[in-house]
């Protein structure tokens, strides 16, 4: 695992869940830091276009659509 790589990771909702890719920001034996990526864009409000950035290489990272990396409160997991 590198810094500024993207992996799938699972995320899951009550029963439910799938992968997602994220954005590796920083880690250490005990937690992990990311931010979310989504290719969900043109139908979101300013402010959320705002907070989105384009992935320029998205196909050589293996997605399938023009996706945006989430500049949000960065998510932490253990």
């Amino acid at each position: 695992m590198r810094i500024n790589d993207i992996y799938l990771a699972y995320a899951s909702w009550g029963k439910a869940g799938k992968q997602r890719p994220i954005l590796i920001v920083d880690y250490d034996d005990q937690t992990l830091s990311f931010y979310a990526i989504t290719s969900k864009y043109h139908h979101k409000s300013k402010a959320m276009q705002a907070i989105r950035y384009p992935l320029v290489d998205w196909q050589g990272e293996g997605l399938a659509k023009q996706s945006y990396v989430v500049i949000d409160p960065h998510k932490r997991t253990h």
